[in-house]
């Protein structure tokens, strides 16, 4: 902690690659650690990275946060990024105020922390963000299984339960002639970009998607564009055609609905996204942690987490803003608002 806390003293950009172990000395030091210097408080945010050093999304929605609060005046915050395999540790032993991640802690896990802190953690939902599957506007098949799409988009498809050539007709397609072609043409792009190794990690049987070994694709956001939008027209042209793009509440594509394990069509919509409904979509949690809850600047750095101004940014960078719904429950959370059940939310 010694260096972390010298780490402060330079630069604005604080980014710190580490696995979560301190000890009970290192722990205090986080949990106090306040108007450090030149009344800046520092707020220590812990966001998963598989791999140290590479963080997930989960730092592009830090970012935003980051750019924010630059340009805000009265906001006298220095967020400290961590990044970390496993955040729950790093909250947990006190390394981190906030914990950021893709999925919301189980009963279990809030159950250790609670046993630690005599307290309960804040889970508060940030964001979301979802891909969506297109075909040709004249194809009437409404949804395609899970295990069917994994293999169609997976650049191994042995590793997956599917086979990996599929016929339209068998999904119930009516609109091709008899005899005409109708196996499913699937028009990957992207694959070495952000979006598309996002798409990847939902959308195939655990590996790279279709073509990722074969192309020496870009990692700007510009060249998945321009990959979207030829793979768009490939599709328009092409009866049997299948693509994906990132789903904006505000596109009037024709999505198609994916079919969960269960066999149910579940379409793209802002509600099944936050609900974890859809299956090729993402929902974002920062767990607070207990020691954190009264602390100024962590509730400072929160509510700027949710204002509509980083929420706007979010959307910009192809997040789905909060429904006010959630928005409400947030509020809940964070005692602003009573709740409209008088039992409050799970």
């Amino acid at each position: 902690m010694k260096l972390l806390l010298a780490s402060l003293l330079f630069g604005s950009a604080i980014v710190l690659h580490a696995s979560p172990s301190v000890d009970s000395e290192n722990s205090a030091s986080v949990k106090n650690s306040a108007h450090t210097t030149k009344d800046i408080d520092y707020v220590f945010v812990a966001v998963y990275a598989p791999v140290i050093g590479q963080a997930g999304v989960e730092q592009l929605i830090v970012k935003q946060f980051e750019d924010q609060s630059r340009d805000h005046e009265t906001i006298k915050i220095q967020p400290v990024v961590y990044y970390t395999s496993d955040v729950l540790t790093a909250v947990m032993d006190g390394f981190a105020h906030i914990g950021i991640s893709r999925e919301k802690w189980s009963d279990k896990e809030v159950a250790m922390l609670e046993n630690r802190y005599k307290e309960a953690p804040l889970a508060l939902t940030i964001s979301a963000n979802a891909h969506g599957l297109i075909k040709n506007d004249d194809n009437d098949v409404l949804s395609l299984p899970l295990p069917t799409v994994k293999a169609l988009f997976s650049d191994d498809p042995s590793r997956c339960e599917a086979k990996a050539r599929v016929d339209w007709r068998e999904l119930g397609a009516s609109t091709f002639v008899e005899g005409a072609d109708s196996l499913i043409s699937v028009y990957p792009h992207g694959q070495q970009s952000v979006e598309g190794k996002r798409f990847a990690r939902l959308a195939t049987c655990g590996g790279a998607l279709i073509g990722a070994n074969e192309i020496d694709d870009t990692q700007t956001q510009a060249g998945y564009a321009g990959g979207v939008a030829s793979a768009l027209s490939k599709v328009v042209n092409d009866p049997r055609g299948l693509t994906y793009d990132v789903y904006k509440a505000d596109h009037k594509k024709r999505y198609i609905a994916i079919e969960d394990t269960q066999g149910e069509a579940v379409p793209v919509r802002e509600d099944t996204v936050f609900s974890g409904q859809y299956p090729l979509g993402n929902v974002y949690y920062a767990h607070i942690a207990p020691f954190a809850l009264d602390n100024p600047s962590v509730k400072q750095y929160i509510e700027y987490m949710l204002s509509d101004k980083t929420q706007n940014a979010l959307q910009k960078n192809g997040f789905l803003a909060l429904p006010e719904p959630i928005m409400h429950r947030n509020r809940v959370a964070l005692s602003q608002e009573m709740p409209i059940y008088s039992d409050g939310y799970r």
